[in-house]
């Protein structure tokens, strides 16, 4: 049984949370979409942890490393939870930054957004139902998941065409196109038609109005898919195409960018094969 001063020291921290990460969440929203988006709902963390069974490691779908996605249910509905592993500033602007920019979307191909938990230091996203069939990568690079089917030539075709769709909505379907500048399979997850749904808006950026381009831009991204333009501090919606581009070429070969860079630099000298990792 918690002792009434200690549930009364909890109660007294959501607040707080509730009120910093509210208003903050309120300044980006403003800042970013004029304060519009999509209806969510708030969620309470005594709610989340009961629909995933306190986030047992037996619900984790998905660990990317700084946050983890868990299967749940929530009033009978499955839901998936992304958990943030760390309270750096780092994880706190990236939970932010995916609330703002998730909670805007309305596009067969994205997750969506249903709710989301202020109580926390770091908020808590709620989206549905998430697919079950593993990510993008999953499918094409792990071959050691054997119990994911090979996806066939025309099923590779149909996702690449169906992500860029998405990539188009992203860069035309608002007032200021948003650059995603994330790019990689890891990224994409497929239901059990083999429909992708892109997650994680952690670095999404929009271009500011009246601008092409988003100058003295931060270097992020997965190596291998960063345009080399951003190297210069330069953003705009051409770094997703080329991210795009390098996408669509590890889903038709089958390989790792990285692997398919080292196998055309065997003729090059030890120093310049070097170059192209550094990059």
């Amino acid at each position: 049984m918690i002792p009434f001063w200690r549930k009364k020291h909890q109660e007294d921290d959501k607040t707080a949370f509730i009120l910093k990460n509210g208003g903050i969440l309120l300044e980006q929203l403003i800042t970013t979409f004029d304060g519009k988006r999509n209806p969510i709902c708030n969620i309470s963390s005594k709610e989340l942890k009961l629909a995933t069974n306190n986030y047992d490691t037996m619900n984790v779908v998905r660990d990317d490393g700084y946050f983890k996605l868990y299967r749940g249910f929530l009033l009978d509905r499955q839901i998936s939870v992304m958990k943030f592993e760390s309270e750096s500033q780092y994880s706190y602007d990236c939970c932010i930054n995916n609330i703002v920019f998730a909670s805007q979307m309305c596009h067969k191909h994205i997750l969506k957004l249903i709710g989301c938990c202020l109580e926390t230091q770091v908020p808590i996203l709620v989206f549905e139902s998430l697919v079950k069939y593993g990510t993008l990568r999953d499918h094409i690079l792990s071959r050691n998941k054997c119990h994911l089917e090979t996806l066939s030539w025309r099923q590779r075709l149909k996702i690449a065409m169906e992500i860029s769709h998405t990539l188009a909505y992203l860069h035309v379907g608002f007032p200021r196109p948003i650059v995603y500048s994330w790019m990689n399979l890891s990224h994409f997850l497929l239901d059990e038609n083999c429909v992708p749904k892109l997650i994680d808006f952690s670095v999404a950026e929009c271009i500011p109005e009246g601008e092409t381009q988003i100058k003295d831009a931060l270097v992020r991204g997965t190596f291998g898919y960063i345009a080399p333009e951003l190297f210069k501090g330069v953003l705009d919606e051409k770094c997703d195409v080329y991210g795009f581009g390098i996408l669509l070429l590890t889903i038709l070969s089958g390989q790792r960018i990285l692997d398919l860079m080292q196998s055309n630099s065997e003729t090059k000298d030890e120093t310049e094969t070097k170059d192209v990792y550094l990059w």
